[in-house]
């Protein structure tokens, strides 16, 4: 939480918890096919979430410059 938002993240496998990444919302656990880091991406905000990996876990990541460009 608080990082620049520099990459998106594909989770290949393994469990990550994203927590304190809204109101009312503490945590929840993200798991293969899901993925985290295209609302700071968008926004240009810094992180919103802390992502802690749960498990022993795999990650695609996508800098912002090659996400932007395949996503726009």
């Amino acid at each position: 939480k608080g990082d620049p938002s520099s990459y998106f993240y594909i989770i290949i496998s393994g469990s990550i918890r994203i927590s304190d990444w809204a109101e009312g919302e503490n945590s929840k656990s993200l798991h293969r096919g899901s993925y985290f880091g295209d609302l700071g991406i968008y926004s240009k905000a810094a992180r919103s979430a802390t992502a802690t990996a749960e498990t022993t876990s795999y990650l695609v990541g996508l800098k912002k410059e090659n996400f932007l460009r395949i996503s726009l």
